[in-house]
């Protein structure tokens, strides 16, 4: 393994940036891994590091190691590895750690928490709060895909979503489009993006849905834990596995690129497996 001088990492930063937005990647994935990169320079930084060798490496490996879990460890490494392959030096790609895979889905919202949350917003107070979470129930879509709900997609019954170079089809049920086609009469709203910050078109901001989803939770007594935009795909996944068994279809839907990804809802909670193991009567 060669040296590296620390202002080719700084220097070849913005580039690289421009090329993972050009790529498709949500606002979310491209802050995720600039974030980790930067993450890495300032710790060159703190430490006085400016050529970059085996040894400082495993430094910065044990350093991870001691502050985080390997799967975050892995998660850092990864964005390290796709950054050193785009500047031309996979010789600093670091290995990643072999992390057993979890045999339990946890933090997942039951259907009875679901209506709950669904019941207290069914107001004109929190009834947009209500809507994006019916929507990201009913779809299984992303919290950044939300910007494709607009009213076209309606009267069409199903939107087209891009995300990570890839477009798929999602589909709205009958009771999901009749409720947004209120939701737009309701709000005066004829064209383009449903769910906007008020006083302007653009799409509503993920830190605001955020904070009023956990808002929502305290009010209603659900464990903040599992209140959280992405909570809502998890739950419509694991329902569609639970109704229909149908792993690949449902890997279509959610705009998986490996069916193992989304295996995961097979597996039950630790909550379930608790429960399976009372009724065992042994």
């Amino acid at each position: 393994m060669e040296e590296i001088h620390r202002e080719i990492l700084s220097d070849n930063l913005p580039r690289y940036q421009e090329c993972l937005e050009h790529a498709g990647l949500s606002k979310i994935s491209v802050r995720k891994y600039i974030g980790d990169i930067t993450r890495f320079l300032k710790y060159l930084r703190e430490h006085d590091i400016r050529e970059l060798d085996g040894e400082i490496m495993n430094r910065y490996r044990k350093h991870l190691e001691i502050h985080c879990s390997l799967i975050s460890c892995n998660s850092y490494f990864i964005s390290l590895n796709k950054y050193f392959k785009f500047i031309s030096q996979p010789s600093f790609c670091m290995k990643l750690y072999r992390v057993a895979p979890k045999q339990s889905l946890e933090n997942v919202l039951s259907l009875e928490e679901y209506y709950r949350l669904l019941r207290f917003t069914d107001n004109q107070r929190y009834y947009r709060s209500h809507m994006i979470m019916k929507t990201l129930g009913c779809t299984g879509i992303r919290i950044s895909e939300l910007k494709y709900i607009t009213y076209e997609s309606l009267l069409a019954k199903k939107t087209f979503v891009t995300a990570k170079s890839r477009t798929r089809t999602v589909y709205f049920s009958e009771e999901l489009c009749r409720k947004l086609l209120d939701y737009c009469q309701r709000n005066r709203i004829e064209s383009g993006v449903i769910f906007h910050a008020r006083g302007s078109r653009r799409p509503l901001e993920n830190g605001n849905i955020w904070r009023a989803l956990k808002a929502i939770a305290r009010k209603t007594g659900v464990d903040e834990k599992k209140v959280y935009p992405h909570s809502f795909r998890h739950l419509f996944a694991k329902t569609y596995i639970e109704k229909f068994n149908a792993l690949a279809e449902l890997a279509d839907i959610l705009g998986h690129t490996s069916i193992e990804t989304t295996r995961i809802y097979t597996r039950t909670t630790g909550e379930e497996k608790r429960e399976r193991l009372n009724l065992l009567g042994l």
